[in-house]
């Protein structure tokens, strides 16, 4: 069965290597709203969501997620991945702007 959710959605923005979440030093999920689109199942973030520099190299990081805490937590969504992986390296800075598309989880 599907989860419904209420909008504004707030949550937690995280970032994957390879399937695993991102675990070094620096890194930690960032707070995000979400609004739908309007047909219930994509929702877009209404404000850039911005990461802490890297303290080392991440990774190549290929999917983003969304949860329903800052720690563990339940998975809400996956955020559509682009066709080139973003190489994470010390001392960048990622972020996502605003109206990235995300889908809900199922």
């Amino acid at each position: 069965m599907a989860q419904s959710y209420s909008f504004p959605l707030a949550c937690w923005v995280g970032l994957q290597v390879s399937g695993t979440e991102v675990a070094q030093p620096s890194y930690s999920r960032q707070p995000a709203t979400f609004e739908d689109e309007g047909d219930g199942t994509v929702f877009a973030n209404v404000a850039t969501v911005q990461f802490p520099m890297c303290s080392t190299d991440w990774g190549p990081i290929d999917t983003v997620t969304l949860y329903d805490a800052p720690t563990a937590g339940h998975l809400i969504g996956i955020g559509d991945v682009a066709s080139v992986t973003v190489q994470a390296r010390m001392y960048d800075r990622l972020c996502i702007a605003p109206c990235g598309h995300w889908a809900l989880a199922r």
